[in-house]
């Protein structure tokens, strides 16, 4: 679900790179992305699919000559007056979050936990998001027991 901020800032990325006539793919390059993958993920932030970082988001104001703050609407809300208050959860984020309530705390973890996804056979009918399930059950009672998550597996 996209949130006001989130929105704000989908919104005037895309105001703010169409005001100086900017294509996305130029403005992903400009800010460091590679050329293939430059145009989808602006069309992302663009879009509301994803949310550009703090460090993004200032390179993405560097080049469209704004503030990072201008891309969080009106500074007139409260909540947006505070720098810490204008934090917006990435998917990396969550993502790094979900992992860790699982168990998953390092590399090694999770180097884990896509070996049991590569490696693991689905019968007919089993969808991704079961298996996915399967494998975070298999392995949070692995660490709940007590035992090493097998790392070859």
């Amino acid at each position: 679900m996209k949130t006001t901020t989130h929105k704000n800032i989908a919104d005037a990325i895309k105001r703010y790179r169409e005001e100086i006539g900017l294509h996305q793919r130029d403005l992903g390059i400009a800010i460091g992305f590679k050329p293939d993958l430059a145009q989808t993920r602006i069309s992302a932030y663009e879009n509301g699919r994803r949310s550009p970082g703090k460090k993004t988001l200032e390179k993405i104001a560097s080049v469209l000559k704004r503030k990072p703050e201008d891309f969080y609407g009106s500074t007139s809300h409260p909540l947006l007056k505070c720098e810490s208050t204008m934090t917006i959860e990435t998917e990396d984020e969550v993502m790094l979050k979900t992992l860790k309530s699982i168990g998953i705390e390092n590399s090694e973890d999770l180097n884990a936990l896509i070996k049991e996804f590569v490696f693991l056979k689905t019968t007919e009918g089993e969808t991704i998001t079961n298996v996915s399930k399967l494998i975070i059950q298999k392995m949070k009672t692995k660490k709940q027991a007590g035992f090493p998550v097998d790392k070859t597996t």
